[in-house]
């Protein structure tokens, strides 16, 4: 009966590219053959090449991608900080113009909420909101101490709340929250100093 060496040569050529492989990840393994020893240099060099060829285009990739997130990373930190961007909860179109006038005037980037819902909304997907202008009394808000109370726990570390309220009972509230208060309507004049004090 003749032993399959053929069978041995896959075998052998399968085991040297797991154990290439294996060695990039940092383990080992082992594999035994029946094939003579004579038999398998002309048998398994063209597979070391391959392999080597393979594991080499492996690590490269890996260092490149590395590389190009690394790139990214340092990209970010040294790009130019943008306007800082203030999130405006007020259901008065009025009184949101007048807010957009004033963070134009002190280079502020506008987003703007009218519900108690899109308040939430903007403030889980902007995490780099500064300043939150609130109105307390919004249609689907609840009650305002319990509505002011989840916009601060929702709002960014850092982040500067101010309480735009005509109620003074508002000044309460804010302070509560660890928040300013500002009594409406305030002028464009008032609203740009509030918005500067707070961004610095």
């Amino acid at each position: 009966m003749t032993h399959d060496h053929a069978s041995d040569v896959a075998i052998l050529g399968s085991a040297f590219v797991g154990l290439v492989v294996d060695r990039v990840a940092g383990s080992a393994i082992s594999v035994a053959t029946t094939i003579p020893h004579d038999a398998i240099a002309p048998l398994t060099t063209a597979v070391v090449a391959l392999t080597l060829k393979l594991v080499d285009h492996v690590i490269k990739t890996r260092e490149a991608r590395a590389a190009a997130e690394h790139a990214e990373r340092v990209a970010r930190a040294s790009a130019p900080p943008g306007p800082p961007r203030v999130l405006v909860v007020e259901d008065d179109e009025v009184q949101h113009i007048s807010v957009a006038q004033a963070a134009e005037a002190v280079g502020c980037a506008i987003e703007r909420a009218s519900t108690a819902r899109e308040t939430f909304r903007a403030l889980a997907r902007d995490r780099g909101i500064r300043l939150v202008l609130l109105d307390l009394y919004l249609p689907d808000g609840g009650p305002v101490s319990a509505f002011a109370a989840d916009v601060r726990a929702a709002s960014p570390q850092g982040c500067v709340i101010v309480v735009v309220s005509g109620h003074e009972s508002g000044a309460d509230i804010a302070a509560k929250i660890g928040a300013r208060f500002l009594l409406k309507p305030a002028g464009a004049d008032v609203l740009t100093d509030v918005m500067r004090e707070a961004l610095t």
